[in-house]
């Protein structure tokens, strides 16, 4: 580019910088920002429309066949066929719940676990259930509910009856109370018959501490083997 021409470039830049100068000092000024003559004349009035019901009475259905032999809003313009209803399935009644037929053999109740070891009468299996869990087979409707140090409550899930099962421990081997009945010996001489007795009185005692001793152990042995059970269940 000459030098000219760049002087005339520059003098039309300089031009067109002045007249946008110009049109925003009339922009600020206010010019345009109304329509002249607006406000010397009042806006006319829009007239009030007025509406008014009209009954109308549609005209029935069978003027009209060919909404029925051909409808508008299907593509091929043909009516869809008739589905005849279903009749509906019958609902399978369930059968009743057998009765509860278990022994509470023992109990794991720790801060992290809640079991009940069970005994099934009607199969002689041994269970070991957790809350929330069915008995197996035909007694499944019996679901343990709440586990307690000494007892577990079971719920019917059908009728919502409810049956709890206590904890006996050596319910089986009870400690007798007193020493059994002795049959009475035939008369002897008196010095004789002391002498007899006292041997007798003392194998009578140490026959109710041995049955104490061999409940009592088998009393541990169970308790050891629940512990072992808990442990392992934890791992």
């Amino acid at each position: 580019m000459t030098r000219p021409q760049r002087q005339r470039l520059g003098r039309v830049l300089m031009v067109a910088a002045g007249a946008f100068g110009v049109l925003y000092l009339l922009m600020l000024a206010g010019f345009g920002r109304g329509v002249p003559g607006a406000r010397e004349q009042a806006p006319e009035p829009v007239p009030e429309l007025a509406l008014t019901e009209v009954q109308v009475d549609l005209p029935p259905l069978a003027r009209f066949p060919d909404l029925a032999q051909r409808p508008l809003f299907a593509e091929d313009r043909r009516p869809e066929p008739k589905q005849a209803p279903q009749a509906e399935e019958p609902v399978a009644e369930q059968p009743p719940t057998a009765p509860l037929n278990a022994v509470l053999t023992g109990v794991i109740h720790t801060p992290r676990a809640r079991i009940a070891l069970l005994r099934d009468n009607s199969t002689g299996q041994n269970l070991r259930l957790v809350e929330g869990m069915p008995m197996p087979g035909d007694q499944g409707g019996w679901v343990v509910r709440t586990v307690e140090p000494r007892r577990v409550v079971f719920e019917d899930a059908a009728t919502s009856t409810e049956a709890t099962l206590e904890l006996a421990i050596g319910a089986g081997a009870a400690i007798p109370s007193g020493p059994p009945p002795v049959a009475q010996p035939a008369p002897v001489p008196g010095g004789v018959q002391q002498a007899q007795a006292q041997p007798q009185a003392a194998s009578e005692e140490d026959e109710v501490a041995r049955r104490a001793a061999e409940i009592r152990r088998r009393i541990e042995e169970r308790r050891a083997q629940l512990r072992r059970e808990a442990e392992q269940n934890k791992q």
